[in-house]
């Protein structure tokens, strides 16, 4: 395994993420619970038309990498969808392809790792999260410690969380 320090934030990570239910908010006015899940299941249908069959990935804003597809699958995951359903089966092999260059990739990859499979994709979790950590930002007035897409230059809002 990697350093302390990388499997510990993987870790919490991962207790972050199972640990954080997901809850559905009571309808409001006269939209029903059939209709909430129709609307999942038309949305998840959008999406899986939309997958590139021969690679399994979601094409769109190619500047952010495999982020894309990662959340696309992050959606569908949390919208029911399973790790060995084959549209998503496809997908994670493409993603555990991708070696993540910027933040925005990077997270997302990260994310639908431990949502997926977090036991089978322990390296790579381990892999991104040392990313992670060695392209903090260094510099920087308000946004010190945080994140930016491409360069260690002081952090962007909407990638840190500090907006």
């Amino acid at each position: 395994m990697g350093s302390p320090k990388i499997s510990m934030i993987a870790f919490l990570l991962i207790g972050q993420l199972l640990s954080t239910p997901a809850v559905a908010q009571p309808p409001k006015g006269n939209v029903t619970p059939a209709q909430v899940q129709a609307a999942i299941d038309r949305g998840k249908a959008y999406l899986l038309a939309r997958q590139e069959r021969q690679t399994g990935k979601w094409e769109g804003y190619e500047e952010q990498g495999c982020g894309q597809t990662a959340l696309v699958v992050l959606a569908l995951l949390n919208c029911g969808s399973l790790p060995n359903e084959p549209a998503i089966a496809k997908a994670m092999t493409y993603l555990r392809s991708v070696q993540p260059k910027q933040t925005y990739e990077c997270s997302l990859q990260c994310m639908v790792f431990c949502a997926a499979d977090p036991t089978r994709d322990w390296k790579l979790i381990e892999r991104n999260v040392q990313w992670l950590v060695e392209t903090q930002a260094q510099t920087g007035g308000g946004d010190f410690g945080g994140w930016d897409y491409h360069e260690k230059v002081g952090g962007n809002a909407s990638n840190d969380g500090w907006a």
